[in-house]
């Protein structure tokens, strides 16, 4: 679904910390390669699934506040659970959720991911703070030295983002390298918690599975949907330059798991 603007594509360059867009000669949208529809049809209404579970627990907001470059984390004043604590309660009780987040990013391709939220920007918005939630989930876990659970978050991340690289779509794709840094970012919480935790071999290679299902040069799929964006998406920004950024980020993060 196309959903670019001018306007739109602002806003998402500005939530996502990438560069902005110029304009692109529109060519046909690519389309995830897809050898079960029914079961890639079948992932958005999955995702919506856990989100409407997901709303009475955890707080978006509250999750947003936290700031991971503290050891032990810490949270905004105006939060409403008040401190990290708070914060790790509420994720405990998500688990099976979170979890379930887990199964649903492993299928192998997605369609219909524009529909999640209640139009396609809130789609995205919600995306992110799935993402964000498994970040919080993943520190949670470190600070437990629970190291497969911290991985299992870190690698939902990175599917989910990879989903959205197969939309053909620049907004979704750009969304997608903003949730695919999320990931990285989490790895880097995780190593650098000072909890003592160590990935186990098994969980670095899985991590390093979900980066090697991204395409190495474009992990986010930017490059691939620019060529189908409208006239309009105008701006000083320099796409290759986003494509190449998410793609050293991960690069970083390969070799960091060697």
């Amino acid at each position: 679904m196309a959903f670019h603007t001018l306007r739109l594509i602002s806003i998402i360059v500005l939530a996502s910390g990438l560069v902005a867009i110029p304009a692109c000669k529109r060519e046909p949208e690519a389309k995830p390669v897809v050898t079960n529809p029914a079961a890639a049809a079948a992932v958005a209404g999955r995702y919506r699934d856990v989100v409407t579970k997901l709303k009475p627990k955890l707080n978006s907001t509250d999750i947003a506040s936290v700031d991971f470059s503290a050891k032990p984390p810490t949270v905004d004043a105006g939060s409403s659970s008040a401190n990290w604590a708070g914060i790790k309660q509420r994720l405990n009780a998500a688990q099976s959720e979170l979890a379930e987040l887990g199964r649903i990013s492993r299928e192998p391709a997605a369609t219909g991911m524009s529909t999640i939220g209640e139009d396609p920007m809130a789609t995205l918005g919600t995306l992110r703070q799935l993402a964000r939630s498994l970040r919080a989930d993943a520190m949670r876990a470190a600070e437990t030295k629970d190291a497969a659970t911290a991985a299992e978050r870190i690698l939902t991340i990175i599917l989910i983002g990879r989903h959205l690289s197969q939309q053909g779509d620049l907004l979704q794709a750009l969304t997608g390298a903003a949730i695919i840094d999320l990931g990285i970012l989490a790895l880097e919480d995780v190593q650098s918690s000072g909890s003592g935790i160590t990935l186990a071999p098994e969980q670095k290679q899985s991590l390093l599975a979900g980066f090697d299902s991204l395409d190495a040069n474009d992990p986010a799929g930017i490059l691939t949907a620019a060529r189908s964006a409208p006239p309009d998406a105008k701006s000083s920004g320099d796409i290759d330059g986003a494509a190449q950024k998410i793609a050293a980020a991960v690069k970083t993060a390969r070799a960091s798991l060697k």
